[in-house]
């Protein structure tokens, strides 16, 4: 083999462990920010007081039951 095929070959292998090792860091972060998204979710939709999330405008984008309730809708 080619000299320098084979230091290619030895670079390829290289920069698949370390693609490897990204893509698990990036797994362990997504799975931690899948788990503060579902925490965000509770919180917010079981809070007793009325909560809503709005735009820069302050357009409602999101409310909980309370604030439901509070409002009459749905």
């Amino acid at each position: 083999m080619d000299v320098e095929l084979i230091a290619d070959l030895g670079e390829m292998g290289i920069s698949q462990t370390e693609l490897l090792s990204h893509y698990e860091v990036l797994l362990d972060a997504n799975g931690k920010l899948e788990h503060e998204r579902e925490r965000y979710h509770s919180l917010f939709h079981r809070a007793p007081d009325p909560c809503l999330v709005t735009d820069q405008k302050g357009v409602i984008e999101e409310a909980n039951a309370a604030a439901a309730a509070l409002l009459g809708v749905p």
